[in-house]
């Protein structure tokens, strides 16, 4: 079993965070953990995702600055269904962060996406998805055969709730 480890963000800069772990066959399995889905600042705020979501299996958020979570909202328009694990500050936060971004962004690069109207919905959406887990303890990941992983969330010191995480 191998892996290939994509950059769709924060690859050449600081904002964007957002890394697709392909899992498979000489990385080119069906199967994704994606690892933040965060939104870019600056020139680079109207890049849109490209990952397949049919191959996306579980979102893993690393902490709620929007720069980490901030393109979750054009994910879960689009459709994504996937468990998004996160600690459990960061399970706290994450709504609250996207709410306020969402009502500021309002007219400007959300529009397109999402009607001020739809808000409420996608964030009880987003709470359905969202499984806390707390620091320090192996979650199983079930991302299809033969590769079954694992991760453990440990505190990274950089906000409430941020968080590194261990695969295996």
């Amino acid at each position: 079993m191998s892996y290939q480890l994509i950059h769709h963000g924060a690859a050449s800069g600081v904002t964007g965070s957002c890394h697709e772990l392909r899992l498979g066959p000489a990385g080119g399995g069906q199967d994704s953990l994606l690892i933040d889905c965060g939104q870019f600042q600056g020139e680079d705020a109207a890049n849109p995702l490209t990952i397949p979501l049919a191959r996306v299996r579980a979102v893993v958020l690393t902490h709620a600055h929007i720069d980490h979570i901030g393109r979750l909202p054009e994910l879960l328009s689009a459709g994504l269904s996937a468990p998004i694990y996160c600690s459990e500050a960061t399970a706290l936060l994450v709504p609250v962060m996207l709410a306020d971004a969402l009502r500021h962004s309002a007219g400007q690069q959300h529009a397109t996406i999402l009607k001020n109207s739809a808000i409420d919905p996608l964030l009880q959406r987003l709470a359905h998805q969202l499984r806390p887990l707390p620091f320090g303890q192996w979650q199983r990941l079930s991302l299809g055969e033969p590769w079954v992983p694992y991760i453990r969330l440990q505190p990274a010191g950089h906000i409430l709730g941020s968080a590194y995480l261990e695969l295996r």
